[in-house]
């Protein structure tokens, strides 16, 4: 893998899945239990005057995702050395995230999985990174609660692994789709490239 690769390069390259599958009828996301939903365009989520489309959801979710993934690579990059930092940025973005991992991530995860829950401990001093997790989970369960096919059990189970990892941040306010694209974009644009 190539150093110079921008981090959403990184994700592709090693087989990530950073946006929801698309389906002919629209968007398809999978819920903790593998149900999907369907969501098409009318489904939007909107703020008072500002409407938030789908594509701008999950673009500021793939900001969040990403951004994440870049802030840890360098961590990793001193800590693992360059032959894993990127496995285990994957392993804990993932994690986090609440992603499907690929077979080759989960067969690292299953032989570094000490090294790994370390890394995410150690997180619980960044609240940056606890923030944008905890709010993109939120938001992302907020868009998902509209749509049917995932039970109520299903859309906290995210929540629910922040919470047992101590990582999940309550915040002082619900943020708004609005607010949330504003932040996620602010957090990529910040994050190492």
């Amino acid at each position: 893998m190539s150093v110079l690769l921008n981090p959403e390069e990184r994700i592709a390259d090693m087989g990530m899945r950073v946006q929801p599958q698309r389906s002919s009828g629209g968007l398809t996301f999978v819920c903790g239990s593998g149900v999907r939903s369907d969501v098409s365009k009318e489904h939007d989520m909107t703020t008072v005057n500002q409407p938030v489309t789908v594509e701008q959801f999950m673009q500021a979710e793939r900001h969040a995702i990403t951004g994440v993934f870049a802030r840890l690579l360098p961590r990793y990059h001193a800590t693992h050395g360059e032959g894993h930092a990127a496995r285990y940025a994957m392993a804990v973005t993932n994690i986090l995230f609440s992603l499907p991992a690929q077979d080759l991530d989960k067969r690292f995860l299953a032989s570094h999985r000490e090294a790994v829950d370390k890394e995410i401990k150690a997180l619980m001093d960044d609240r940056e990174i606890r923030e944008i997790v905890s709010e993109t989970i939120a938001m992302r369960i907020v868009f998902a609660s509209r749509q049917r096919g995932c039970s109520q059990k299903d859309l906290m189970e995210p929540i629910e692994t922040l919470k047992n990892l101590g990582i999940y941040l309550e915040g002082n306010s619900i943020p708004t789709p609005r607010s949330f694209l504003d932040k996620a974009e602010a957090f990529f644009k910040a994050s190492p490239r």
